[in-house]
């Protein structure tokens, strides 16, 4: 038995939780149940038997042997155990006077159906069939995505050093026409925006920006402990900040040092 089943939760209000054999038979039925449209062979029957979603072929010794494991222990028990097979039957007849199987008795066997198993079982094999097609979707997008990239970069609308290591920056520059979402630059650490670019400089008036982010990546490639976990933003307008005042500090310092004609 491969697979795997669906209980719900409203067994636990129903009449079947409140008696320990008979839960565990419906388990056993639930586990016996095809999943699918089969057919099954049967010793000394000529024809094969064709079974629906949900039903399956017992006896009332299988269905005892298979109650108790008998078939998957080393020694047969000296002792027939219990339930026996007589009481494993009255129970599957209370199940069924319970309207959860269905039972259609031959001379050597019979086909035990569970019902209702499309609304509370068919819904499994649908949703992995569900999460397969996403998985699929999701690898075809990823597919188009590389595409896209490797175009853009054949066209000449980003440069990208494919010879640099990983662990290096790579930098791509701002291009005529490019529109706010591009980066007018961008690293292994952090990435800024045309729309960015354009506050820092409003905010920071005649500095070489793009020097400053050159600056900040051999930083963070030469302190790896001292890098931000994130808030990369908060760190480049600090850095800009002090560069700025550093600028602004050795004007004022030129200016001391001229003297009065």
């Amino acid at each position: 038995m491969d697979g795997w089943i669906k209980l719900h939760r409203k067994i636990y209000h129903s009449d079947i939780f409140t008696h320990e054999g008979m839960l565990k038979l419906f388990i056993l039925c639930l586990l016996k149940a095809t999943h699918k449209k089969t057919t099954v062979r049967i010793s000394g029957i000529l024809k094969t038997i064709e079974l629906n979603p949900g039903q399956f072929v017992s006896g009332r010794h299988s269905l005892w042997e298979d109650y108790h494991q008998i078939r998957l222990k080393k020694s047969k028990p000296r002792k027939k155990p219990i339930p026996t097979d007589r009481t494993l039957f009255r129970w599957l007849i209370t199940l069924k006077n319970m309207q959860v199987l269905s039972i259609k008795s031959y001379n050597k066997y019979s086909i035990i159906t569970v019902l209702n198993w499309n609304q509370y079982q068919q819904d499994v094999h649908q949703v992995s069939n569900r999460i397969e097609e996403k998985c699929a979707k999701l690898s075809i997008k990823k597919v188009n995505k590389k595409s896209l990239i490797s175009d853009s970069c054949n066209d000449g609308n980003v440069r990208v050093d494919h010879q640099h290591s990983k662990k290096s920056a790579r930098f791509v520059h701002k291009q005529e026409g490019s529109i706010n979402t591009k980066p007018v630059f961008a690293c292994d650490f952090f990435e800024v925006a045309q729309k960015q670019d354009v506050a820092y400089q409003d905010a920071f008036p005649g500095l070489d920006r793009d020097a400053e982010y050159k600056k900040m990546v051999a930083w963070l490639e030469s302190n790896p402990t001292k890098r931000p976990k994130k808030q990369y933003g908060r760190f480049i307008n600090s850095w800009l900040s002090r560069a700025c005042e550093k600028k602004k500090d050795a004007f004022a310092d030129w200016r001391s040092e001229l003297k009065p004609i």
